[in-house]
């Protein structure tokens, strides 16, 4: 068993790489947790973010029944892709293509804060209100036990506005 070790995540990566090899995938020379394998007339990609997998692929379930079968994972939620890192995904038709939205997330982390701090947030179409000035702010300081509430409403800012803006992210991650 991996879980609780500082090294279980590391671990998990290794093991998972090595699998991935033996069925004949290597990995991107740009983001090694992009997986892919070319198959002749296509290729065939595993996008890895710590275990969530996204498998690209004309037949799927060559992918998926060997990492059943042979390595004995455990793949929940197989199918075609909803929700992934926190981000929405959809196909969209007229388009042609995959979609990404952060829409969940931000449901999920305002509902989060607003259970916490005991408030109901705005719905704003702009970051501020006319008339705004931040910069005049001239409220206490947080105090010691609620720096961390700061952090982590920080946190979860940076991340739906790299799931909002992934070309961006991963240009400069």
């Amino acid at each position: 068993v991996l879980y609780g070790l500082k090294s279980s995540g590391a671990m998990w990566h290794q093991k998972f790489s090595d699998n991935l090899r033996d069925m004949g995938f290597r990995p991107c020379r740009t983001d090694f947790d992009l997986w892919m394998r070319d198959r002749g007339d296509h290729y065939e990609y595993i996008a890895v973010m710590v275990n969530d997998l996204l498998i690209f692929s004309k037949k799927p379930d060559k992918i998926i029944e060997p990492l059943k079968a042979i390595w004995k994972y455990e793949l929940k939620g197989v199918g075609e892709p909803e929700y992934y890192s926190g981000a929405d995904l959809e196909f969209n038709e007229d388009w042609k293509c995959w979609t990404m939205s952060a829409k969940t997330y931000i449901n999920n982390v305002c509902s989060r804060i607003e259970k916490l701090l005991d408030v109901v947030l705005k719905n704003y179409g702009s970051p501020l209100d006319a008339g705004d000035h931040p910069e005049m702010d001239e409220t206490d300081l947080l105090p010691p036990d609620e720096i961390s509430v700061y952090q982590m409403m920080i946190g979860c800012l940076q991340w739906a506005v790299t799931l909002g803006h992934y070309d961006v992210q991963y240009a400069t991650n």
